[in-house]
């Protein structure tokens, strides 16, 4: 069955062939010289027909062709040709009869043929019309039931299009939610759809969204693990997932397992750079912005290694080694780094400058020249230090000069009693400074207490002893020559007693008893009463010469004439008194000189003395010469003393009293040098 629309074109087709013998190829229906399409739907009915409009179509173009092939007017002549149709002699040969008679009946044949196409197409148009009625009654009879099944298709499909609708709003909302990051909504599932792809559909939309809200847990979980907290290692965990999700989860985990890999071992080099430790570098392979990264700090651990092992070397040299002048060469460097090395090599600078600076006048304060004060431009605790130091200095030429006229005063001039003043000085100045003004006050009270002393036992009085307060070896020293001036009175009184008896009284035998003495005076009395008991033996065997030897004349002489052993004797005894004469002012010379007017060095000279007296006489000098040395060592090593030269010690032999003198004088010298 042909619809109302074919039916209607076809009846166009066919009446405007008929009516103005139009060309088919100009017809809205034709799409090419072969086929004509007609509306409605596609039928077998319909097909037909357009195969036979086509056909008639093409029959009409043909005789359309043909007539428009043919001249338009006729010829003037009878001979006149204008186109081939009416003869064959292409050189203009006048028509024959014949040509005429055969143009006549293609005329006539044309005219059959469109006769015959008209009558055609006036049967096909009656045929459509009849068919048009058909159809016309067909459709009225149908078009009430196809209107009810079209009202009730057009109401399921409105119900479903309104089920989709919304359906399609909710996963519109669900999508929207999701481009706006809201993964928290789902699509309602209702428990009877209008189509189970609804159903299907969104639970696929929900599961998606439990897939993405877990995705998205996960990666943020993972995000803020590495990123925010700083927690590495942290990997995706999402089960059930395929395809794309699948490689993203996979390419997030990648790129979270690479970070946390290359940010470890960033974080290992930071972290030996920040212990100290120059040695490490990062080895991990990376890309991109990561790789200028691990390229930067592995420059960065370079130049740190190189300026370190400069600025370690300077502090060595400078600090350690005390080799000064020293620079830390760093190449390459920039800004901050830069600055430091400026800055490291400023300070190593003014560091050796000041330093030196302060080595040459404490080494010129070593040497005792105290004429130089540090010049260099210092600031914070080296200007303190610099200060400190000239200070230090101007208290020392003070504490010099002071000291100096002390030493002068008492040591070279002999003038006890100064005192050392220095001002604004504290701490062990301040002590050092009263210790040397109690030492020489000290001192000077010690030395004349034991001037006095000694001037009396140089004056022959022994009845004076040392009385002054004092502590170490100076209390030694008091001790000692208080008991030197003890024994020296037992000496004295024992000498004058058997001097007195042999050589006054006339008491031969006497003895000088004389305790507790070593050494030279033990010597001495041990002489004395040699020669008291020789002479006492002497005297007593040759009657009164020795008689008056006992009693100190030795002017007499024997004046008798004597001969034989007599003689010898008398003459043994006169020369004898002549030598005792001569010992006697000899010896009295040396006693007068050391003992009485102190004249040290002085000797007896007694000529042609043989035996026991020339020993005696040797005694006695070797007792001047022995006591004149020492007591000159003494003297001297005092003298230097008290001039403040403690560099010398007592080095003449001693032994017994005098060798204690010694050994204590020697002991006070090394102890002032200490002070």
């Amino acid at each position: 069955m042909v619809d109302d629309s074919a039916l209607a074109a076809a009846a166009a087709i066919v009446q405007s062939f008929a009516a103005d013998g139009s060309t088919p190829m100009s017809l809205p229906f034709r799409k090419d010289t072969t086929r004509i399409e007609l509306p409605g739907r596609d039928t077998p009915a319909k097909r037909s027909l357009e195969l036979e409009l086509a056909k008639l179509a093409q029959r009409i173009d043909k005789l359309e062709n043909r007539a428009h092939s043919a001249p338009t007017a006729f010829p003037e002549t009878p001979n006149e040709v204008n186109d081939s149709l009416f003869g064959d002699d292409p050189t203009g040969t006048p028509l024959t009869d014949e040509a005429l008679e055969s143009l006549q009946e293609k005329v006539l044949d044309q005219e059959k043929g469109i006769s015959s196409a008209r009558e055609e197409i006036t049967s096909v148009s009656a045929q459509l019309l009849e068919q048009k009625e058909l159809q016309e009654q067909a459709f009225s009879r149908i078009e009430q039931d196809r209107v009810a099944r079209l009202e009730r298709e057009l109401w399921k499909h409105q119900k479903a299009n309104e089920a989709f609708q919304k359906a399609l709003r909710e996963i519109g909302e669900i999508v929207t939610a999701v481009a706006r990051g809201d993964l928290s909504k789902k699509v309602r599932m209702n428990s009877v759809e209008m189509d189970p792809e609804i159903t299907t559909f969104k639970r696929t939309i929900n599961t998606m969204m439990d897939q993405l809200q877990v995705f998205s847990s996960e990666v943020s979980r993972v995000a803020r693990e590495v990123g925010t907290e700083g927690l590495l290692g942290g990997q995706a965990r999402i089960e059930g997932v395929d395809g794309t999700w699948k490689e993203l989860t996979d390419n997030v985990n990648v790129m979270a397992q690479n970070l946390t890999d290359q940010v470890r071992e960033i974080a290992s080099v930071t972290t030996a750079v920040a212990y100290g430790d120059l040695t490490k570098k990062i080895e991990r392979p990376a890309r991109g912005e990561i790789l200028q990264l691990q390229q930067t700090i592995n420059t960065m651990v370079d130049q740190l290694r190189t300026f370190a092992s400069e600025v370690t070397r300077v502090a060595r040299d400078v600090g350690t080694e005390g080799m000064l002048g020293g620079q830390a060469d760093v190449e390459g460097v920039k800004g901050m780094w830069n600055e430091l090395t400026v800055n490291v090599n400023a300070m190593a600078n003014n560091l050796t400058t000041q330093v030196r600076d302060i080595i040459e006048v404490t080494t010129a304060v070593a040497k005792g020249d105290l004429t130089q004060k540090v010049q260099a431009d210092c600031r914070g605790e080296i200007f303190e230090l610099k200060s400190t130091i000239n200070s230090m200095v101007d208290q020392l030429q003070q504490f010099a000069r002071e000291v100096t006229k002390i030493a002068r005063e008492v040591g070279t001039e002999g003038r006890l009693g100064g005192q050392a003043t220095v001002h604004d000085v504290e701490g062990t100045w301040k002590d050092l400074t009263e210790n040397v003004n109690g030492m020489a006050m000290n001192l000077t009270t010690q030395v004349r207490e034991i001037a006095r002393i000694t001037t009396a036992v140089a004056k022959g009085d022994l009845t004076k002893k040392i009385g002054v307060p004092a502590q170490g070896e100076i209390l030694d020293l008091k001790n000692t020559i208080n008991t030197m001036v003890d024994r020296l009175g037992t000496f004295a009184f024992e000498v004058s007693k058997v001097a007195r008896e042999v050589g006054t009284d006339g008491t031969l035998g006497g003895q000088a008893q004389v305790n507790n003495v070593e050494g030279k005076w033990k010597d001495l009395t041990e002489n004395v009463n040699t020669m008291a008991s020789n002479l006492t033996l002497q005297v007593r065997g040759i009657s009164t010469v020795t008689q008056a030897i006992a009693n100190g004349r030795m002017s007499q002489k024997i004046e008798v004439e004597a001969s034989g052993e007599f003689l010898v004797l008398k003459e043994t005894i006169n020369n004898m008194v002549d030598r005792l004469s001569n010992f006697c002012n000899e010896v009295q010379r040396v006693a007068r000189d050391v003992g009485v007017d102190g004249k040290m060095g002085a000797q007896a000279d007694v000529a042609g003395l043989n035996g026991r007296w020339k020993e005696i006489t040797s005694d006695v000098n070797t007792m001047a010469s022995n006591l004149t040395t020492q007591v000159r060592a003494f003297s001297d090593i005092t003298n230097l003393a008290t001039d403040g030269d403690f560099t010398k010690l007592v080095e003449v032999e001693a032994s017994g009293e005098m060798d204690e003198l010694k050994r204590k004088i020697n002991q006070m010298v090394s102890n002032l040098r200490d002070t």
